[in-house]
């Protein structure tokens, strides 16, 4: 496609909407949570959750690779050393909602 087209894929349930239209990526600004580093390594944190969080990461096909139930805590450090290095998703379920969040891994 061209500038400013998408593409919808609906893989497991998940709705994956694939932009071509931006060059890196997109700052949430209306997000809840903070997502650090990013571009990252072999580690990323959430900081910002409150309450009990689902949080899954699913790799650019749709793949769920790690999930984390968090009660109470107010961060999250996550190890991704042996995954890929790519896109990311990274989904947070919270009593207010669902927030999907990207994220790199270099």
């Amino acid at each position: 496609g061209g500038i400013g087209t998408a593409q919808t894929f609906t893989i497991d349930y998940y709705k994956i909407v694939v932009s071509t239209c931006s060059a890196g990526i997109e700052e949430n600004t209306n997000s809840m949570f903070k997502l650090f580093p990013n571009p990252t390594k072999n580690k990323a944190v959430i900081e910002g959750l409150t309450g009990q969080n689902n949080i899954t990461l699913t790799n650019a096909e749709g793949k769920i690779v790690k999930t984390y139930n968090m009660f109470n805590g107010a961060s999250l450090e996550m190890n991704l050393e042996g995954l890929n290095n790519g896109l990311y998703f990274v989904t947070v379920n919270h009593d207010k909602g669902t927030e999907v969040l990207k994220l790199i891994k270099e």
